[in-house]
């Protein structure tokens, strides 16, 4: 994987670890071993001595940099390199996630959404194995969520700029973000407030092999906030339908550690704790998957004992978004028509023409 060829040019070693590999599709996750069975389906059986060993762990040191690699970075020579782990899983490391009473969701690109638990989910988006000993890392997720925002604001920019001759517009002169300004908008309008509705399907939708997004119920009478109000609402009613599905599964999510981008906003963070209808929690590291990894290479050079000693001391809240229970009322209501919509929806994705 992409973590361990940068570990082979600084170390020369060639190794790999549990967590990533387990969610590539090469492995038996009953026996946590690679699969000849697999490989041969792959129509790849002579690859299967190819794969590389695994490390004991992901904090486990399994190199130090080499001369030419310190030369070549300026990295000290002997300096040592732990296994490592997929992102998400350093996601939920740098959230100090331990159990499935806390639920990871990262607001970014992707719409992820994780659990800590005992055991491997069929039909989940992806198992992992974790960290701690005995514990698998669950996502449900796909491409529902900020990557909307970024989208419809791009659009936005184009066409303003194409009306303005690509003058400086009203967003530049006031030297706050377009960001801001979409908040700004969604915020005028209070929870239940509209009556349009966003699907935030932008790309590889997994509610649909053909399902996309779209805009809904837009009257003359509405503003750009209304639409602003969708967007957000949409995405993370996207989360909530992943959510749901744990939920469905019996696992008692009782707070949400919130990551990503979405995660800096007071105005979307309040949004996911009405909701999901559980308390929101900030980390104060943005960069999550970043501290996990430092955490991860913590424990393997001794700073931490081991992963819960780790938490206690690197992984710090630094605010607590609580549920409004009149606003998750309205929210679930918005929520009944969302999801409605979507499964009306469906027969008419089915039958649609994709040339």
């Amino acid at each position: 994987m992409c973590k361990d060829y940068i570990r082979f040019k600084l170390t020369g070693e060639v190794i790999s670890e549990y967590i990533d590999m387990s969610g590539n599709g090469l492995m038996d996750l009953r026996n946590g071993s690679f699969s000849e069975e697999l490989m041969e389906l792959f129509g790849i059986p002579e690859m299967y001595k190819k794969l590389p060993k695994l490390a004991d762990a992901s904090h486990s040191i399994v190199g130090y940099v080499s001369s030419e690699g310190a030369a070549r970075t300026g990295l000290k020579e002997g300096t040592p390199c732990s296994a490592g782990m997929i992102d998400i899983a350093a996601c939920c490391v740098g959230s100090g996630i331990i159990d499935e009473a806390y639920a990871s969701v990262i607001v970014g690109t992707w719409g992820i959404n994780q659990i800590i638990v005992d055991r491997f989910v069929p039909n989940a988006t992806g198992n992992f194995f974790y960290v701690l000993p005995g514990k698998k890392l669950i996502l449900i997720g796909g491409a529902v969520s900020a990557i909307n925002l970024e989208w419809f604001l791009n659009q936005l920019e184009w066409f303003l700029n194409q009306v303005n001759g690509a003058v400086e517009t009203g967003i530049h002169k006031r030297g706050i973000s377009k960001y801001d300004i979409i908040t700004e908008a969604a915020a005028s309008i209070e929870p239940g407030g509209t009556s349009v509705i966003y699907h935030p399907f932008i790309a590889s939708p997994n509610v649909h092999p053909r399902g996309r997004a779209g805009f809904y119920n837009i009257a003359s009478g509405h503003s750009f906030a209304d639409i602003a109000r969708a967007l957000f609402e949409g995405i993370t009613f996207g989360h909530k339908m992943y959510i749901d599905i744990f939920r469905s599964k019996g696992f008692d999510i009782k707070a949400i550690r919130l990551t990503g981008g979405g995660a800096k906003s007071v105005f979307w963070s309040q949004m996911f704790a009405d909701v999901m209808d559980v308390p929101i929690e900030i980390v104060e590291t943005m960069d999550t998957a970043a501290l996990g990894c430092a955490i991860s290479a913590g424990i393997g050079v001794g700073i931490y004992s081991d992963y819960r000693d780790a938490f206690q001391h690197a992984v710090r809240i630094k605010s607590i978004f609580q549920p409004n229970a009149e606003n998750t009322k309205k929210y679930f209501r918005r929520y009944e028509d969302w999801y409605i919509l979507l499964e009306v929806l469906k027969p008419a994705w089915e039958k649609q023409h994709m040339d």
